[in-house]
């Protein structure tokens, strides 16, 4: 299997989960199938993308809808270009033309106290992720996870600059009903 695959045990929960640095026996580097955190504890989820305009304001309403609920989920940007702002109005649309609403969103920068905050945090492309752990507290062993790998990408495209709404709608949608299979 090539998709995502939690990995449960203590040899998880005692690791420093550091992007590529996962201890856990079932952990395959090569085609990066498992995921090193404890799912029995991941309650509270950050999806970070650069803006939060797009993509981690549609993963957050669209993995909030999906999961009834189930999960404290928020939404942050590594920049605060759009702090208070509410979601990019095309990006919006598309949303809404698919019932997922997001107007009550307002854009936030990523901090280092999200890492205190959250039991997970999912990246939308490679410099999300090192942006994100650019601000790791020393010590922190919150997991931090590209989010397009659950729908077995590296990145979730940013519709801002692609202008592909639909695209990064459709795979924001497939990630994240992976991600919840995961986490039940």
């Amino acid at each position: 299997m090539f998709g995502p695959q939690a990995v449960l045990g203590p040899e998880c929960a005692k690791t420093a989960f550091r992007r590529n640095a996962c201890a856990c026996q079932n952990y395959n580097l090569a085609h990066a199938t498992a995921l090193c955190w404890d799912v029995r504890i991941t309650k509270r989820i950050l999806f970070v993308c650069l803006g939060n305009i797009c993509r981690s304001p549609t993963a957050e309403a669209v993995f909030t809808q999906i999961s009834d609920g189930a999960f404290e989920v928020d939404s942050a940007g590594t920049a605060d270009w759009h702090h208070g702002k509410p979601p990019y109005g095309p990006m919006q649309d598309a949303a809404l033309a698919r019932g997922i609403a997001m107007d009550h969103l307002r854009a936030r920068p990523f901090t280092a106290r999200d890492f205190d905050d959250f039991d997970l945090i999912l990246g939308m492309d490679a410099q999300n992720l090192s942006d994100i752990e650019h601000l790791r507290p020393k010590g922190n062993a919150t997991p931090v996870e590209n989010f397009a790998r659950f729908a077995n990408q590296t990145e979730v495209p940013d519709p801002y600059y692609t202008r592909d709404f639909e695209g990064a709608l459709d795979l924001i949608e497939q990630a994240s009903k992976a991600l919840l299979d995961q986490l039940q």
